[in-house]
C-alpha cells in the first residue's frame, strides 16, 4: 500500500509518495512562476493542473490514497461547468484593500470573526476579493452559486 500526498504551495507542487512503512518512495518538486506586479498576484490555473496531472502519469507505483494540501486561499473562479474563467487569483494578491475597508465598516470586525472565524479583514481575504470589480472582466455573478463550503469556487458568467 503506498499513500500520495500532493502540496500545492505558493510557487512550487511537491509531491511524494510513502510506503506502509512511510518510506518515501518518490518525491519531487516542481517550480512554477507566479504572475505578480505591483498588488496583482495571479497564476494560469493550468499550470497547476498540468503540474499534477504530469506528476501522476509519471508515477511508477501503486497509489492506494491520496492526499492533496493546497496554498491559504488562492480563488479560481469558473463557469458553471467548472472550467476557469480567469488567472487564479493568487492567495498574496492585495487588489482588494478598499473592499476590505468597506466590510469592515459594513459589519465590523466582531461580527466578521462570529459568522467566519476570520480574525482579521484584510485584502488577502477571499470575500474581499471577491467584492473587488478590479479583479476580471467578469461583471455578472451565476444566479446558482455552489452550495457547498468551499469559498474557493464560485461560478460566474462573462458580461
Amino acid at each position: 500500500m503506498n499513500l500520495m500526498g500532493i502540496d500545492v504551495g505558493t510557487t512550487s507542487i511537491k509531491t511524494a509518495v510513502f510506503d506502509e512503512k512511510f518510506e518515501t518512495v518518490y518525491s519531487n518538486n516542481i517550480d512554477y512562476t507566479l504572475n505578480s506586479h505591483g498588488d496583482i498576484v495571479e497564476c494560469e490555473p493550468q499550470k497547476y493542473w498540468n503540474i499534477i496531472e504530469n506528476e501522476l502519469k509519471n508515477l511508477k507505483v501503486e497509489v492506494s490514497a491520496l492526499a492533496v494540501d493546497t496554498q491559504c486561499e488562492t480563488l479560481i473562479l469558473t463557469d458553471e461547468n467548472g472550467n476557469p474563467i480567469r488567472d487564479a487569483i493568487v492567495w498574496l494578491d492585495n487588489r482588494a484593500e478598499e473592499e476590505a475597508k468597506i466590510i469592515d465598516a459594513h459589519f465590523g470586525k466582531k461580527r466578521v470573526y462570529e459568522v467566519t472565524g476570520q480574525p482579521e479583514i484584510t485584502a488577502t481575504w477571499p470575500a474581499s476579493k471577491l467584492f473587488c470589480p478590479k479583479y476580471s472582466s467578469v461583471s455578472i455573478w451565476s444566479k446558482n452559486l455552489p452550495k457547498g463550503p468551499s469559498p474557493s469556487f464560485f461560478p460566474a458568467t462573462e458580461a
